[in-house]
């Protein structure tokens, strides 16, 4: 375990700061770092369930995490597949070849990160199907005796444009 040196110039800040995040309850101080990162973060459940999500990914999906919590990813993105049957999202004949699908399996299963760039096709504002750039990166989390799994999702035309 890591120690902070006092006699260190600045060790008495990460001492208070230390203290202060183990004297409060740390999954608030967890919740605010998540919800802080400026990119979609989503955590699903083995049958691809999301169990939570950041508040860049309830903005981008829903305005409201409420609203995105217990769906499968396609529904809440609006995947133009993700109503192809009754089932809905990762029950459709095109699902077999979701890569977002994969990758979440492929974290779950093997216990791997995996990063694959996607085209994403879903149903804008207007109803017709547009696509988006995805890079996708999935990490397998256990906690808890459970198995869940990361979903980050970049829109990589966002990216390109703060390159440009």
């Amino acid at each position: 375990m890591l120690t902070s040196d006092s006699s260190v110039k600045g060790a008495g800040d990460y001492d208070a700061f230390l203290d202060d995040i183990l004297g409060r309850n740390l999954n608030d101080f967890c919740r605010v770092v998540l919800d802080t990162l400026q990119f979609p973060i989503l955590v699903v459940e083995q049958n691809a369930r999301i169990v939570d999500c950041n508040l860049t990914a309830a903005h981008f999906l829903a305005s409201d995490r409420k609203l995105v919590l217990n769906h499968r990813p396609g529904e809440v993105l609006h995947c133009i597949h993700s109503n192809d049957v009754a089932e809905g999202c990762g029950k459709g004949a095109a699902c077999i070849n979701c890569t977002i699908r994969a990758c979440v399996n492929q974290s779950l299963n093997n216990q791997c990160s995996m990063q694959q760039k996607v085209l994403f096709e879903m149903a804008g504002n207007d109803g017709e199907p547009r696509t988006i750039e995805f890079l996708v990166r999935t990490s397998p989390l256990e906690y808890a005796s459970h198995k869940y799994v990361l979903l980050v999702m970049e829109d990589l035309s966002t990216v390109r444009s703060i390159l440009e």
